[in-house]
């Protein structure tokens, strides 16, 4: 029978598989949904997940110990962050309201704003950056503006996109309905973790 590592903290409110894998300083917050087949591995420094995000199945999360000239790194990721099949992260910080395509990789040392899509297969660069409200997308990682206000040709914004969303937001609106069907159904065919400790 699989134990619960004692250093991994789940919020009451979400719903971990366990055939997840959890190992080491790992905080999963409110309202967050862990599919079975994720990895998430604090081996180099602790992992702080925000609330109401997604991590489905084999998306892998981990601190590497050998980062950061060997004293290791922490990983903060912001809430509302979709991370898609096959994912694998293993960056800095994660704003909040992002997508993580599936089978994209964000390397060591990387940095992602809020609001942004790192697209299928995208491989970020280590230490690389990638500003609020960006889609990065293809394996030259070409980047456009995701929602926010668009300039016309003389430089000005029309009406409508002055109150155009932002990338978050968009984001959001997609992750919302998605976390609520998830909430009902994975717990339904899979067991799940409840950590021994609750969050202060």
């Amino acid at each position: 029978v699989m134990s619960l590592d004692p250093n991994v903290v789940i919020d009451e409110s979400a719903i971990v598989c366990r055939q997840a894998e959890l190992e080491g300083k790992v905080t999963i917050g409110k309202g967050c949904v862990v599919h079975p087949a994720a990895k998430i591995k604090a081996l180099g420094g602790p992992i702080v997940i925000g609330d109401n995000c997604i991590i489905e199945e084999q998306v892998e999360l981990w601190t590497d110990p050998e980062s950061n000239q060997g004293t290791g790194s922490m990983m903060m990721i912001g809430a509302h962050n979709w991370f898609q099949v096959g994912a694998k992260v293993h960056c800095v910080a994660i704003g909040e309201g992002n997508v993580i395509g599936p089978k994209a990789v964000v390397k060591s040392g990387c940095i992602v704003g809020s609001g942004c899509i790192v697209g299928a297969k995208v491989s970020l660069d280590e230490k690389s950056e990638v500003a609020d409200n960006t889609i990065v997308y293809g394996a030259t990682q070409g980047k456009r503006k995701h929602g926010g206000v668009a300039s016309n040709d003389d430089g000005s914004a029309t009406e409508e996109e002055a109150a155009a969303t932002t990338g978050a937001e968009l984001n959001k609106a997609t992750l919302l309905p998605l976390l609520d069907t998830l909430r009902k159904l994975l717990p339904a065919a899979n067991p799940t973790w409840k950590s021994a400790t609750t969050p202060a």
